[in-house]
């Protein structure tokens, strides 16, 4: 039993609504007056469901006056009985407003309503639920009552309807069934209904969702089968917890006593890297860009955020590095990835014991030997000797007789003869076959493993700090070589210098370097003078070649030309007009623009709504548009990432992706201009302002959950 006390008015205030209006043909504020005869109640359905006014542009009461401009005091005086009724069950609509309503309504139609003394407003004092943004539209809820009214009136017996739960239920589920869109079948008023006919066989619940969530809590509770009709599920739910509850004084209220336990939590649903659409080489966007680096090495893929650019330039890489990915590795790639992450005494004992792990070298036999080569190609160094002949003895064994360095460092790996060859240690030779035992077996295998993706593609995101240094080469700290608390620095290649070189060396594979963000970089300060050197005709094998001294190295550097470079840059951080005309020159732009249509047929769906993604994204775009730029656009990647999902997890999904990532972008984008955002929400904003005679913000009315969300996006 859910009956409120305190809400006994209520209760009979709608007796009298269904004993006078409803069986009786008479008024519930006029009683003397028969209004609500068949067919007084099928011109008004004429007027307002027949020919209903759609479209968000006017509120619900400017509607209203069009829809009934030249009707009779009779239909006035039956609309302001449906306002009175549809009060009812609010506590967020002020008694007052409740009160204009119908004050309103009666002096459209000549009458005088109730004075503000008379009983029948006590009930109007009461209320069970907080409404929400759906109910305050009112036309679903009014259109509800009407076509209930005149059910009534064709009934063969009207009385029986109202004899039990279960005969007013199925009218109102056959009315409702018969009304072909979702959102206009008025749930819950069909809720309220039910509740202030029977409050003792109903909850005080106006939400399907809500009812949804206590069956999924509590269903494991009930012996046996739970019935497949929502509300008499909720009654065996009641029955159950009835003997587990114990409230002094009252029964357990569903909100007021459990809400803390069934109100599902909203926790961050994961969510994929990646667009979850059918995105793949056969995309458009990505045949675009395909087609584009067909004609140029160098391209920045632009668009709003969230339109898939890092996804596309992902997949634009792999599509071109693809063919190659068959091939088995070149020595010389067995042996770049041989010393991969090595540290370069590491290098020095593999490539030794290697050669002869019984032999001894001299440095230049050393400098000379492939893997030893294979760094210096890829980590250059002014005076390679010198750089072999300091490793060897700081990390010469501590019992040599030949080697008198007092500062060294572990490992001890290496000795020196008395003819001053080197050679690798007893305890060297073992630390190689311990802790580089994977790399020995790589190089013995020698090039049977096929390519990997990550050998020829490396990401880079820019960011305002970033510099020459981080992205060409510069002096950074090394890693000690001994034991010291000096700190030594070296010339360091960044990440470009680094894919440049090892293109140079595999120069019949292709190799990609995606900048993401590029936009966001000083590329003047993080280029340097390479801005000229990427062009396609400046590079390496091609007759405009062109090479430059670095300043940190001092290497002759030029850029060659089977190296790609993939820049992505959001349009609404910054417009392409303001990026840097040398960079403009230097690239071809692809724009990557929102595509509605990869959501064609993808709905969120609960009870009540239907919420197409492709409409929803459609809409939201022409409107920012509009207000802002059509840079400014959301991308399809948003809403892809619920379509991606399950139908059950679909509006949890929604609730996260809207209320933490399009939220406040919007927020962002419309920042001192609410009153271009409240556009966005027009009828439910001027609909909570005419409810709630108070003024509304609209950021705080675009922040919902559940059924609301749903409800609110379908509006946009």
């Amino acid at each position: 039993m859910a009956r409120l006390e305190e809400s006994n008015p209520l209760y009979e205030a709608f007796d009298l609504f269904t004993t006078k209006c409803l069986i009786r043909d008479q008024s519930l504020l006029w009683p003397d007056q028969r209004l609500w005869n068949l067919e007084n109640l099928k011109e008004l359905k004429r007027r307002f469901i027949d020919e209903y006014i759609e479209g968000s542009d006017k509120s619900f009461t400017k509607k209203l006056d069009i829809q009934m401009d030249g009707a009779s005091q009779q239909l006035w005086g039956i609309l302001a009985d449906i306002y009175y009724v549809y009060c009812l069950p609010s506590t967020a609509i002020k008694l007052d407003t409740k009160f204009g309503y119908v004050s309103i309504a009666s002096s459209k139609g000549g009458l005088i309503p109730p004075s503000k003394q008379d009983e029948i407003w006590n009930a109007q004092k009461c209320g069970f639920v907080h409404t929400g943004i759906k109910y305050h539209l009112k036309s679903s809820q009014f259109r509800l009552i009407i076509r209930f009214a005149i059910y009534i009136k064709e009934s063969s017996n009207p009385e029986l309807i109202f004899n039990s739960p279960i005969n007013l239920q199925n009218a109102l589920d056959e009315i409702i069934n018969s009304i072909s869109s979702k959102s206009e079948r008025a749930y819950d008023m069909r809720h309220a209904i039910l509740y202030m006919a029977f409050p003792d066989d109903y909850e005080r619940s106006i939400s399907t969702g809500d009812k949804k969530a206590i069956i999924n809590y509590y269903g494991n509770r009930v012996n046996g089968e739970l019935s497949e009709d929502l509300d008499e599920a909720i009654r065996q739910l009641r029955k159950v917890l009835s003997e587990e509850i114990s409230i002094e004084g009252r029964p357990f209220d569903f909100y007021t006593d459990l809400s803390h336990e069934w109100k599902p939590s909203r926790q961050t649903p994961a969510v994929p890297v990646y667009p979850a659409g059918d995105m793949d080489e056969d995309d458009i966007d990505i045949k675009r860009s395909l087609d584009t680096l067909n004609h140029t090495n160098n391209a920045i893929f632009y668009g709003p955020p969230g339109t898939g650019k890092t996804y596309i330039a992902n997949k634009v890489a792999y599509q071109l590095i693809q063919p190659q990915l068959s091939k088995r590795l070149s020595e010389a790639a067995v042996n770049i990835q041989t010393i991969t992450d090595l540290t370069f005494y590491d290098i020095l004992a593999l490539s030794m014991y290697l050669e002869g792990r019984e032999k001894s070298y001299s440095v230049p036999e050393l400098q000379s030997q492939r893997l030893i080569q294979t760094r210096y190609k890829l980590r250059p160094v002014r005076n390679p000797k010198e750089n072999i002949w300091g490793n060897l003895q700081t990390h010469t064994s501590t019992s040599s007789e030949t080697v008198k360095v007092s500062r060294r460092a572990e490992p001890f790996l290496f000795d020196k003869d008395s003819q001053s060859r080197w050679l690798l240690t007893e305890d060297g030779a073992a630390y190689v076959e311990d802790s580089l035992s994977d790399r020995l077996d790589f190089i013995r295998r020698g090039p049977q493993d096929h390519y990997k993706p990550e050998q020829f593609i490396k990401t880079v995101t820019f960011h305002q700090s970033y510099s020459y240094e981080d992205f060409i080469e510069g002096l950074r700290p090394l890693p000690p070589q001994e034991e010291t608390d000096q700190i030594l620095y070296g010339v360091v290649p960044g990440v470009f210098k680094e894919i440049c070189t090892r293109a140079f060396n595999d120069i019949e594979n292709k190799y990609v370097l995606i900048v993401d963000e590029i936009n966001r970089g000083n590329i003047a300060k993080v280029l340097g003078e390479l801005i000229t050197l990427i062009e396609d005709d400046k590079r390496s094998g091609n007759e405009n070649v062109m090479a430059v001294t670095l300043p940190y190295s001092g290497d002759i550097f030029t850029v060659p030309n089977n190296l790609y470079i993939i820049g992505t840059m959001n349009t609404a951080d910054r417009s392409i007009a303001l990026l840097d005309v040398a960079l403009r020159r230097r690239f071809a732009f692809v724009e990557i623009m929102p595509r509605p249509e990869l959501l064609s047929n993808e709905y969120v769906e609960t009870e009540e709504e239907s919420l197409s993604l492709k409409i929803l994204l459609t809409n939201l775009n022409t409107k920012i548009s509009k207000h802002i730029s059509r840079d400014h656009q959301l991308g399809h990647s948003y809403l892809l990432q619920i379509a991606g999902s399950p139908q059950e997890e679909r509006l949890l999904k929604l609730e996260y992706i809207w209320n933490n990532q399009i939220y406040p972008l919007l927020k962002e984008y419309y920042y001192g201009r609410e009153d271009q955002f409240a556009e966005l929400l027009s009828n439910i904003i001027s609909a909570e302002k005419e409810t709630l005679e108070e003024e509304v913000n609209a950021f705080e009315i675009a922040h919902q959950t559940g059924e609301q969300l749903v409800f609110l996006l379908s509006q946009l």
